[in-house]
């Protein structure tokens, strides 16, 4: 069924102005914009009603990822497709989780508070005030954990740096509302703020709707998170869930580690994605290797199925020149990669980036060389791998800030930098001269980078 009045499921309509309605719930008068076309009005108090009970959803909570946390809570019989209940929910799924990932908040009496904040937001703030509740309720959980008022400085910032964060995601994409959407895309704004900002890290999923039936006025292919626009990629959370299962009964006890890389784990996974997978055993036989590849056949996927697998006393003797990217680019999906990685310091990390850098500049030096035209001018757009990693860790040595994604990183790096993250981008014709003119003029500055790093 889809909805859209609680009453009678007929389409709701917003008038221009505020007009005395009678709560068909509750019978409460009180004035607003928003009723179905057969007159029905349901006043907050009443559409939010349940809505308490999340509180002890996330009080035993223990997951990380506030997708999957609201998830949860969208699936309480109190939560309708649409309504000021996602007001309240997208500040208690954040505050939840970064609880849980680490960061200091008293979560009882924050999700009070909360709980109190949110419930004031109406619901068509959206389109009367210009100001989702999503977004909002994001710039609310920032205040909270900052402890931030009217006169406070630093935090009274955040807060409202947040919930601009928030907005201008949630704008990007236009209308009509859907409070599914919105809530995401405030919660993935959020995700990125509070590692940004507070050092946090909460776990980012790659997104798909699964609320698209319910939404008569779904946008469809327009929806950044529409089952659409990733009809050739993996369900990645349902695919860990069953590798992980799958490891423990092949390996039981002997299983120590398994991580996610590449771009599933960084949520920009596309039709041509590898499912990047890390896995430790306290220690690696030929045999286990030919039991890890069939476990992968039977898994589905085996076609994009990648990564790595080794023993412990392997792991644990890497060469630290590598720690960095590692313990940066991969999300633990059971146990602790950093438990078992040695120790690197700021010079192995500068040593890393200037071996990598010296390796791609004689790569495209040789095939230029050596190779016929055609060949490089095929290849040159799988130049953009490496160009990705190095400017990840360029910029991290020089800011202090490991940048995950893609599109992030491009907002926080100079035009240069950003031409080389967009050399996958090529068309299938362009000028090959003047691309690979640019790839190789910033290699030569970009050893210069590296000498001038400390």
């Amino acid at each position: 069924m889809i909805e859209e009045c609680l009453i009678c499921k007929a389409p709701l309509e917003y008038l221009e102005r505020d007009e005395l309605m009678e709560c068909a719930v509750c019978h409460k008068k009180e004035n607003s914009k928003t009723r179905c076309v057969n007159g029905h009005y349901v006043c907050s108090e009443c559409h939010t009603r349940g809505l308490d009970s999340i509180i002890g959803l996330c009080l035993a909570e223990s997951s990380k990822d506030p997708v999957a946390i609201i998830e949860k809570m969208m699936d309480m019989p109190f939560c309708h497709m649409h309504g000021p209940e996602h007001h309240v929910m997208v500040g208690c799924a954040l505050l939840t989780a970064y609880r849980n990932a680490g960061g200091e908040v008293d979560l009882p009496s924050a999700l009070a508070e909360m709980m109190s904040r949110g419930k004031k937001i109406p619901g068509g703030a959206c389109g009367f005030w210009g100001a989702c509740g999503a977004g909002v309720s994001a710039g609310m959980f920032v205040s909270i954990i900052t402890k931030a008022s009217p006169l406070t400085t630093d935090s009274w910032g955040l807060a409202n740096l947040m919930t601009s964060r928030a907005l201008g995601e949630i704008g990007k994409v236009g209308g009509p509302r859907c409070c599914k959407r919105d809530s995401f895309l405030a919660i993935l704004a959020a995700i990125d703020f509070v590692k940004e900002h507070f050092g946090v890290q909460m776990d980012k999923p790659a997104v798909v709707c699964r609320h698209s039936a319910q939404n008569n006025q779904c946008i469809g292919n327009r929806c950044p998170f529409s089952k659409a626009n990733r009809r050739n990629t993996v369900d990645i959370n349902e695919y860990v869930d069953k590798l992980l299962s799958e490891c423990k009964t092949v390996f039981g006890d002997r299983l120590l580690y398994v991580g996610l890389q590449g771009s599933y784990m960084r949520g920009e996974a596309t039709e041509n994605s590898d499912i990047d997978v890390m896995m430790i055993l306290d220690r690696l036989t030929v045999n286990d290797m030919d039991e890890y590849r069939e476990l992968l056949k039977k898994l589905g996927h085996y076609e994009k199925s990648c990564g790595f697998i080794c023993g412990r006393d392997e792991i644990t003797r890497w060469n630290p020149l590598e720690v960095c990217q590692l313990i940066h680019t991969t999300k633990d999906i059971y146990g602790s990669l950093a438990e078992y990685l040695p120790e690197a310091s700021r010079e192995d990390e500068i040593a890393y980036v200037k071996l990598s850098l010296g390796n791609l500049y004689h790569e495209l030096c040789h095939r230029y060389i050596h190779t016929d035209r055609e060949n490089s001018i095929r290849k040159l757009r799988g130049t953009y791998k490496g160009l990705f990693f190095l400017i990840q860790n360029l910029n991290f040595l020089e800011s202090g800030e490991f940048i995950v994604s893609k599109k992030e990183l491009k907002g926080a790096v100079s035009e240069a930098d950003r031409v080389m993250l967009e050399l996958d981008e090529l068309p299938d014709v362009y000028d090959f001269d003047s691309a690979f003119s640019s790839v190789i003029e910033w290699c030569q500055k970009a050893f210069i980078r590296i000498d001038g790093i400390k």
